[in-house]
C-alpha cells in the first residue's frame, strides 16, 4: 500500500511539471515526536507546488523519517527489548505569501493543511525473555490524521530558491491499528504531537504570470 501510495504522489507530481506555474522541491527533515516517543529524528520531504497566481499555491508532499529506536531493559533479569518505530507522510497543504510573491527574489509564506501519518512499530528482544517483563503494543501498523501549520521563507539564488520551514502537526480524529496477528482494534489517533524543520531547496517551472 505505501509503494502504491508513493508511486500515485510522484504520477501527480510528475503531472503538475508540465504547467508554468509548478515548482519541486526537495529538502531534509528533522522532526521532534512527543507522546511516549519523545525524541527527534531526520529524514527527507518532496514537496510539489501549484501556483495559482503570485501569492497563492496549493502542494503535494511526502516525507520520510528515519526510524526512532528505544531500548527497555530489566537489570535483574538481564533481558531487554528493543522498540524500533518508523513514520512517512503524504500532506496536502495551502501555501500563502505574506510577504513577497512566487517569483520574488524573497518571500514570507505559511502553509497550513493535513497530513495522513503511517508508521510502523517493530518490536524486538534482546537477551534471554522474561516472563514477567511485557511490553505494549507488539508489532504493529498505525495511521492517522494530523492538522500541519508552519511558517517559511525563502531566498532566490539563480533559478532555484532555498528555503526553510518551521511547523507543527498536530493528531486529529481516531483510527484504526492493526497486529501482526490480524487484530483491528479501534483506537484514539495513535500519531503524536510533533514539530518539524525543513531545509530544502525549491525548483521553478515555467515563465513570469
Amino acid at each position: 500500500m505505501k509503494k502504491n501510495l508513493l508511486l500515485s504522489v510522484c504520477i501527480v507530481m510528475l503531472s503538475f511539471a508540465a504547467n508554468a506555474q509548478f515548482n519541486l522541491g526537495i529538502g531534509g527533515t528533522y522532526t521532534n515526536y512527543g507522546g511516549e516517543i519523545k525524541k527527534a529524528t531526520p529524514g527527507v520531504q518532496l514537496r510539489g507546488a501549484y501556483n495559482l497566481d503570485e501569492k497563492k499555491a496549493i502542494s503535494l508532499g511526502f516525507s520520510y523519517g528515519l526510524p526512532i529506536k528505544q531500548t527497555f531493559a530489566d537489570d535483574e533479569s538481564g533481558s531487554g527489548y528493543k522498540l524500533t518505530t518508523s513514520f512517512m507522510s503524504v500532506s496536502v497543504l495551502g501555501i500563502y505569501h505574506l510577504i513577497g510573491g512566487y517569483e520574488d527574489n524573497f518571500s514570507l509564506y505559511f502553509p497550513i493543511g493535513g497530513s495522513y501519518v503511517m508508521g510502523k512499530n517493530k518490536l524486538e528482544s534482546e537477551g534471554e525473555a522474561d516472563p514477567d517483563f511485557t511490553l505494549e503494543p507488539e508489532d504493529e501498523k498505525f495511521s492517522g490524521l494530523t492538522i500541519n501549520g508552519s511558517v517559511g521563507m525563502q531566498f532566490k539564488i539563480g533559478s532555484p530558491f532555498i528555503f526553510a520551514e518551521a511547523g507543527f502537526a498536530l493528531p486529529t480524529g481516531s483510527t484504526t491499528s492493526n497486529t501482526r496477528d490480524g487484530v483491528t482494534s479501534d483506537n484514539s489517533n495513535p500519531i503524536t504531537g510533533h514539530t518539524i524543520l525543513t531545509l530544502g531547496i525549491r525548483f521553478p517551472f515555467g515563465s513570469s504570470y
